[in-house]
């Protein structure tokens, strides 16, 4: 996935508010290759509007955690798409996202959520 991102011009971060250890953990096991940050705090995952979650238990998670949330930015001060899900189950579809990301790109799609 990243290497299909940079070559579309695109830069691709995933960010966490687990530990470092559990962030690297999931890194590992899904197979990630992106650059990764974790431990967001709470004034920083209010900030994205993300929702946040009590671990059912420690194994689940250490602390408080974001549920999925993905932002596409073009700059430093546009949000370009913004997706919030309340559940671990519901994520953006990488793949599908990179295709529009692209398609708005080539096509000087402005941003929507004008009205």
């Amino acid at each position: 996935m990243r290497s299909d991102c940079t070559n579309a011009g695109f830069d691709i971060v995933a960010v966490s508010a687990d530990s470092r250890e559990k962030a690297l953990a999931d890194l590992t096991e899904f197979g990630w290759s992106l650059d990764l940050c974790y431990g967001l705090t709470k004034d920083q995952m209010a900030t994205l509007s993300v929702y946040v979650t009590e671990p059912l238990s420690p194994e689940e998670a250490d602390g408080r955690f974001a549920e999925p949330g993905t932002f596409v930015l073009r700059g430093l001060d546009s949000q370009v798409i913004v997706s919030l899900s309340d559940c671990q189950a519901v994520r953006a579809e990488l793949a599908e996202l990179l295709a529009g990301m692209i398609f708005n790109k080539n096509n000087d799609r402005p941003q929507r959520r004008t009205i």
